[in-house]
């Protein structure tokens, strides 16, 4: 198989069929089907089982314990056997040319990753465009335009790439922001972007970050994902400003705090002297504003 598409489902049996319905309808065969059912307490396996005996394309479904979205694409990626990966979520669906202009546009760049684009339920087109030629500007400038505009892509990436680097998988945690993955890749590998509609994208369902907003599992991905870029990426990737490094202090502080870290503990987990010293300097007073406006 050229592509694999790998989709993690939790519970996710009434929007499946949808799904599976975008599946059976593309122009180009040439792919597998892994579903990672995570931990599922409706009837997903049972719809899925019926997927299999209807299908026109192969297909497996993996069932493990529930451990979060990260640990189910960790899986389907073990057990992908195509060329390409190409992730889809359980609650959305691929344009009947998705795999073939995935496949077309690899043939003719052997991209590591490509990002594609997405439409809503009304037809309109998430984000802003690509600007034209933007895949010849300076990596650096890529970068700080994907950041500065940050909204969900259509992801297609070479199998081997994501064989050698998973997804991180810290203890206890079911949520990551996929972030603690794609900087690192955004450094070693090149990126093609492209104004092309592989999908739609819908939200009928809660997704994660909704579930999880204002909890401690998103203050945890917060801090683990911010941490991660103090002491790994930054000196990786040297395209972040110092107004983008204070952000991102405020948003690892503001989930600290959020956790009841100490300064002192989050000292312990910064690795560098620097980065220590902004914490310092912006510790105190965002604590007495979250004290206040908690107070309030």
């Amino acid at each position: 198989m050229t592509v694999s598409i790998i989709t993690p489902a939790y519970n996710r049996a009434n929007t499946l069929p949808r799904l599976f319905d975008s599946l059976q309808k593309q122009t180009c065969m040439d792919f597998e089907w892994i579903v990672v059912d995570d931990g599922s307490v409706d009837n997903t396996r049972e719809v899925v089982a019926d997927f299999e005996n209807a299908a026109s394309f192969p297909m497996r479904c993996f069932t493990k314990t529930n451990g979060g979205v990260h640990t189910a694409r960790n899986r389907g990626i073990r057990e992908a056997t195509g060329t390409l990966i190409m992730f889809i979520d359980s609650d959305d669906a691929l344009m009947p040319h998705a795999v073939e202009l995935g496949i077309t546009l690899w043939n003719k760049t052997k991209f590591d990753f490509l990002f594609g684009r997405y439409v809503r339920e009304d037809g309109k087109t998430l984000g802003i465009p690509y600007p034209e030629n933007f895949n010849d500007l300076p990596k650096f400038k890529k970068d700080r335009f994907r950041r500065k505009y940050s909204f969900d892509c259509f992801v297609t990436i070479q199998t081997d790439i994501l064989k050698n680097n998973f997804y991180p998988e810290p203890e206890n945690t079911k949520f990551i922001l996929e972030s603690m993955l794609w900087n690192e890749l955004y450094v070693k590998y090149e990126c093609l972007y492209t104004n092309e509609i592989f999908g739609t994208n819908y939200h009928d369902q809660e997704n994660q970050l909704t579930k999880h907003w204002q909890t401690p599992e998103i203050f945890r991905a917060y801090y683990l994902a911010s941490l991660d870029l103090f002491n790994r990426i930054f000196d990786m990737n040297k395209s972040f400003t110092a107004y983008e490094k204070t952000k991102v202090m405020y948003r690892l502080l503001r989930a600290g705090i959020k956790l009841e870290k100490p300064l002192r503990k989050i000292n312990r987990d910064l690795k560098k002297s620097s980065s220590r010293l902004l914490a310092a300097v912006m510790y105190v007073p965002l604590y007495i504003y979250i004290s206040v406006k908690k107070g309030c």
